[in-house]
C-alpha cells in the first residue's frame, strides 16, 4: 500500500505531510504516524515546525502520536516497533538509497506507505519503481479567525451544547477603529 506524492521544490509537500499527519489523529484515522527524515537535522527542523504549527492554532493533540526522526534513528528503531506505525511518510524520498526504500517497505508490511518527492526527480531513481498514484494539492493560507470560525461551525454542527469563544480584546478593539 505505497503512495507517492510529487510536488515542486518548496511547494509546501513537508507541511502538507505535517498537516495531513494533524488531520489524522484528530479525526481519528489513525494513532501513530512516522515521518523519516533523510538527516538529523531535517527531521529536528520538520519538529519544529510542527510545534509551531500547534502553538499557533487551536488544535490540541498528542504529540507523541506524530514521531519524526532520520534515517540512521530508524535504523536503530526496534523492528517490531516500525509496524506500530499505521502510516509511515518518507519526506525527501529521493536521497534515501534504493536499498533503504526496499528495506522500509518490507518492514512497514502492515503499515500505509507514503513516499514524497520533488516533482522533476530523474526517471533513473530508486523511486520510480513504487510510483502508484500521483496526487496534486492546492494549498489555501488561513488566518486565525478563519480557523476559528471554522471550528466553531463544526461544534454547532456536531450540536455541541457548550462552546468557549477566546477572543484577543486588542485586535478586535483595532478592528472597531477601522
Amino acid at each position: 500500500n505505497i503512495t507517492h506524492l510529487l510536488g515542486l521544490p518548496r511547494s509546501g509537500k513537508s507541511t502538507l505531510l505535517l498537516l495531513k499527519s494533524i488531520f489524522l489523529i484528530i479525526e481519528k484515522e489513525a494513532r501513530n504516524i512516522l515521518i523519516i527524515k533523510p538527516t538529523i537535522l531535517s527531521a529536528d527542523i520538520l519538529k519544529k515546525r510542527l510545534l509551531s504549527i500547534l502553538e499557533h492554532s487551536i488544535l490540541s493533540i498528542d504529540l507523541t502520536s506524530i514521531n519524526i526522526i532520520s534515517k540512521s534513528q530508524l535504523k536503530g528503531m526496534n523492528p517490531k516497533k516500525i509496524n506500530t506505525f499505521e502510516i509511515v511518510m518518507c519526506d525527501d524520498a529521493h536521497l534515501f538509497e534504493k536499498e533503504f526504500i526496499f528495506s522500509l517497505k518490507e518492514k512497514c508490511n502492515k503499515s500505509k506507505l507514503l513516499l514524497v518527492n520533488d516533482e522533476n526527480i530523474k526517471d533513473d531513481t530508486p523511486l520510480q519503481t513504487f510510483k502508484n498514484q500521483k496526487k496534486r494539492v492546492t494549498f489555501i493560507k488561513s488566518t486565525p479567525l478563519k480557523k476559528s470560525i471554522s471550528l466553531i461551525q463544526k461544534l454547532l454542527n456536531q450540536n455541541e451544547e457548550k462552546i468557549l469563544i477566546i477572543s484577543n480584546e486588542k485586535n478586535r478593539e483595532n478592528s472597531r477603529s477601522t
